[in-house]
């Protein structure tokens, strides 16, 4: 059954989940739609076993804004009223017209169930709106100074799940150059992420420009045979981060007793979560 919501809230999120079933048209006003049901199609053919559950899109837009010498002095996630703004062209979109490039983030998480098992199998795209982050540079660690991070962890204290296997990639806008990732964490029952340069000097060193998509997965089996009649949280989390150069994820108890991830320092990082639950 479809089920469409769309958050509108002071930060402006357009979130769309989706509980699926046999029909994957019902994701036709997904960003990429045709790129995440052929990902569906390819694999539930590799694996017959994978059911599809559910998928969530987020769309994020983001303003960043620079001092002459290119250091960041500003980066928040917009408002609805400023989204408005830009969407009927009341300020520029992207950068050279003034210090301020404004861009858009679709994060989309697909979830699926192995029936066999009784493991889950979570793939996830990152996609930066083409042509928005080309930006002079003035600075070789600025702005945008820092690695972004890509993480997944899930409840159950070590008890319901743990990683099988997982895979990322990405590329670079302009040159499609692959994205240099680093595994950052890793902690088999309860989280893995990672690390990448989202963005990347041009050749002549004039200009710097971003990462286009990262794609990736996640395999969790469960850790005992048969079923408890639980349900754990999953969540999928992208983390933006500016100014600082030096950042780290660490697993820490969060609000509900449950090991989840921080990333630091995080006076200068901007989650973007999409939630998920798996039951065993």
């Amino acid at each position: 059954m479809l089920q469409l919501m769309i958050v509108h809230q002071l930060i402006y999120c357009n979130e769309k989940n989706y509980q699926l079933e046999e029909n994957l048209d019902v994701l036709n006003d997904l960003h990429s739609a045709e790129l995440i049901k052929e990902d569906i199609l390819t694999s539930m053919k590799e694996n017959p076993d994978l059911i599809p559950v559910e998928v969530v899109q987020k769309e994020f837009y983001l303003s960043e804004t620079y001092a002459d010498d290119g250091t960041i002095v500003d980066s928040h996630l917009m408002t609805e009223g400023e989204v408005n703004e830009l969407k009927n062209n009341i300020v520029p979109y992207a950068g050279t017209t003034d210090s301020t490039t404004r861009g858009k983030l679709y994060f989309t998480g697909t979830l699926y169930q192995n029936s066999s098992t009784g493991g889950y199998n979570l793939s996830f795209r990152a996609e930066w709106e083409k042509g928005t982050w080309i930006i002079l540079v003035d600075s070789p660690d600025n702005p945008s100074a820092g690695n972004d991070f890509i993480a997944v962890d899930w409840e159950g204290d070590g008890k319901a799940f743990k990683i099988a296997s997982s895979s990322i990639s990405g590329t670079y806008q302009v040159d499609g150059k692959a994205v240099g990732i680093n595994q950052s964490y890793k902690s088999s029952y309860y989280g893995i992420g990672w690390d990448f340069a989202e963005r990347k000097n041009s050749s002549d060193g004039k200009y710097r420009y971003f990462v286009d998509t990262i794609t990736g997965n996640v395999n969790l089996d469960k850790v005992n045979s048969g079923t408890q009649g639980k349900s754990a949280g999953l969540n999928l989390i992208y983390y933006h981060t500016y100014s600082d150069l030096d950042y780290s994820l660490t697993l820490v108890p969060n609000a509900n007793g449950f090991l989840s991830f921080v990333c630091t320092p995080n006076s200068n990082v901007i989650p973007l979560a999409l939630r998920f639950r798996m039951n065993y």
